[in-house]
């Protein structure tokens, strides 16, 4: 009953401010005791970077579920990187967000020089594959 009941964990490296993206870097691996720890702590940093905090956590602080939201990697406004693929030819250009977006969604943009839009599917962090 005294033995300490060993769970792996990822907790702050600095304070995260709302709205920080989980980068490498922003949250470490550490053992604690299983009986301290709450049922939704996060164990593995493995698709983090598509999440964003939605509260200040503290450095030291245990990341948990309800701790993160899915990130908008696409900001309406920004230059993003769209790639196009039609068989053996890619495309890759700048195009401007008309809307905000996260990972999977679909997201209206503006060739910048056409002044065309379209649609786009966000892939990653200011990056979209064209429709």
């Amino acid at each position: 009953d005294d033995l300490m009941q060993e769970r792996r964990v990822l907790v702050a490296a600095r304070n995260l401010a709302i709205g920080t993206i989980l980068e490498p870097g922003l949250v470490w691996a550490e053992v604690r005791d299983a009986r301290g720890t709450p049922g939704d702590a996060i164990e593995s940093a493995a698709g983090l970077e598509t999440f964003e905090t939605n509260r200040h956590v503290r450095s030291g602080e245990i990341l948990r579920a309800s701790d993160l939201r899915a990130a908008a990697l696409v900001k309406r406004g920004e230059l993003v990187t769209m790639s196009l693929e039609r068989g053996n030819l890619q495309i890759v250009v700048k195009v401007e967000a008309l809307s905000d977006g996260r990972l999977g969604e679909k997201v209206s943009l503006r060739n910048p020089d056409s002044q065309r839009t379209f649609s786009g599917i966000v892939t990653g962090r200011s990056a979209v594959r064209g429709l």
